[in-house]
């Protein structure tokens, strides 16, 4: 069914409070105890829906499905008891994430009170938990789940081959490598998710029947204009997507890089050790496979382990 997804006005604020209050006290947790977050009540709700950010369901006039979007994503997805199983937390989840994936976002963090397998089944990882205490009393339970917004087309397995009944999408990232051992950072261009910020891995999401290593070289070429061979560093599966990273070894001199015009804004050369200290999450997702010496992460060919050996240090 589809349901009209309204922008929340500030009069809205309060009818969202009591939506709110209502679903985490049918969860058994206490949100005027001050542990719930300090987002979950009138004032804040209020200056929430005067910025713009609520999105809402409504049924008879009272909102009865809401979320809040944020700047990396989006938080207290909540629907009424009494309006479950409807699709309405689906409807909103997914116009949120086609909303920030047109304003270039390209992961999406969701933040939530209530734990459900219903994100779990859309394709969000759990990457973080953490009960909220107030006294003896779990006020809530914050959790924070990561979804790409890459776009990624189906038929694959999950070894990342095409197929014709495959229920994955494929999505390829890279990262580059001089023989010095420096590596590769890309400032993102204005309009782009983080930008300003530079990230360590050229990515996308492969073309229909797409092989895994064309669309690595694809990337490759398309985001520094490099070409050569690539070293498959190993793979991450979630629900509908096979996420596999790679390594390129550039014989280039320092400037050789052809950035794309409004990808990337600039480039620069730093020290693995720089890499793995970072906290920026563009350059953190790479981290565990920076972390390996002489061997593979996850999924990897026997082939693949021998071209691995010492070429990440």
């Amino acid at each position: 069914m589809a349901y009209k997804i309204e922008t929340a006005a500030a009069d809205d604020a309060f009818g969202i409070f009591n939506l709110a209050y209502a679903c985490l006290t049918e969860a058994g947790f206490s949100p005027l105890s001050g542990g719930a977050g300090k987002e979950i009540n009138p004032t804040a709700i209020e200056r929430a829906c005067r910025s713009g950010r609520v999105r809402i369901i409504r049924e008879c006039g009272e909102a009865v499905a809401a979320i809040t979007l944020t700047e990396k994503g989006a938080e207290n997805l909540f629907v009424s008891p009494s309006y479950r199983g409807r699709g309405m937390g689906g409807a909103l989840l997914e116009a949120a994430e086609k909303e920030l994936a047109a304003a270039g976002c390209e992961e999406f963090t969701l933040v939530t009170r209530l734990p459900d397998g219903f994100y779990r089944r859309r394709g969000y990882v759990l990457v973080r938990r953490k009960k909220v205490l107030q006294g003896d009393t779990v006020a809530a339970v914050a959790e924070e789940r990561k979804k790409s917004l890459l776009p990624v087309f189906g038929g694959y397995d999950a070894a990342g081959e095409p197929c014709g009944e495959g229920k994955y999408g494929l999505e390829c990232r890279v990262a580059v490598r001089r023989r010095d051992g420096e590596y590769l950072l890309m400032k993102r261009a204005a309009g782009r998710r983080y930008a300003g910020a530079y990230e360590c891995t050229a990515g996308g999401g492969a073309k229909p029947g797409e092989r895994a290593e064309d669309c690595a070289a694809r990337i490759l070429r398309e985001s520094t204009g490099l070409t050569g061979e690539l070293f498959l560093l190993g793979r991450e599966v979630t629900e509908d997507t096979v996420a596999m990273q790679y390594l390129f070894i550039a014989d280039c001199g320092r400037g050789d890089i052809l950035l794309p015009r409004g990808k990337y804004t600039a480039f620069r050369w730093t020290a693995r050790q720089n890499v793995l200290r970072s906290k920026t999450p563009l350059l953190t997702r790479v981290r565990k496979y920076l972390l390996l010496r002489g061997g593979v992460y996850s999924g990897n060919s026997g082939q693949g382990q021998k071209n691995l050996r010492g070429l990440i240090r």
